[in-house]
């Protein structure tokens, strides 16, 4: 039995490997630069833009915290099960907390509008222009959004949902996993995509379920 499991990991340690060498070769001395793809929902038309509900309460999407080896620019993979690597020539072009927080608040305020259990809330980014004072806000931290080396896309870490008085309502672990379909930086961030989408439907099915402030 042993000897089975070490075989799989050398397999899944080769496969990390090649991912690592197609994107570490002479041809890549540019430095190429990625974007969180936006989520496609098949049942949201592209000419059909979600409706803001503005009757409902808003809930304030805090930035998204990152971890500190998640927070520089190069896009993160973990070697082993204690080591982690930052990419030279492969970075997010964006800050990543940004597009997070962003993609975070765009998804959700989608799936309110196809839901059948609606949220009852609407999502916004953190703005002095709009009284936020008596808003419930939520705030992610995330300790993983990396690949590993066990050919897949990780996302750890946890979300809390925070009255106006900063009393926790509710506070739920993170922990979803994508398989990688292809080798490459381009299929390990389709990857963390589709991992973030489950995420977001995790969350929305949990916000479903709390009683807004009235």
């Amino acid at each position: 039995m042993s000897d089975k499991k070490s075989v799989i990991r050398k397999l899944h340690l080769l496969l990390f490997a090649t991912l690592i060498a197609g994107c570490s070769s002479s041809s890549d001395t540019v430095v190429k630069q990625y974007l969180l793809p936006t989520a496609v929902n098949e049942t949201i038309k592209v000419d059909q833009p979600f409706k803001a509900d503005l009757s409902q309460p808003y809930l304030v999407v805090r930035p998204v915290k990152l971890t500190a080896f998640l927070n520089g620019h190069g896009i993160v993979y973990q070697t082993s099960p204690n080591e982690i690597v930052q990419a030279r020539y492969h970075q997010w072009a964006n800050d990543l907390s940004e597009q997070l927080t962003q993609r975070i608040i765009n998804e959700l305020r989608n799936k309110q509008n196809i839901s059948s259990k609606p949220l009852n809330y609407w999502p916004i980014a953190v703005n002095n222009l709009v009284n936020q004072s008596q808003a419930d806000q939520l705030q992610i931290n995330l300790t993983q959004f990396n690949g590993n080396y066990q050919g897949g896309a990780s996302i750890q870490g946890e979300w809390q949902l925070v009255n106006h008085d900063g009393k926790i309502i509710m506070v739920e672990p993170i922990n979803m996993r994508t398989s990688l379909e292809a080798d490459g930086y381009d299929a390990l961030v389709d990857a963390l995509s589709d991992t973030l989408s489950k995420v977001t439907d995790r969350l929305a099915s949990s916000l479903s379920a709390t009683a807004p402030p009235k």
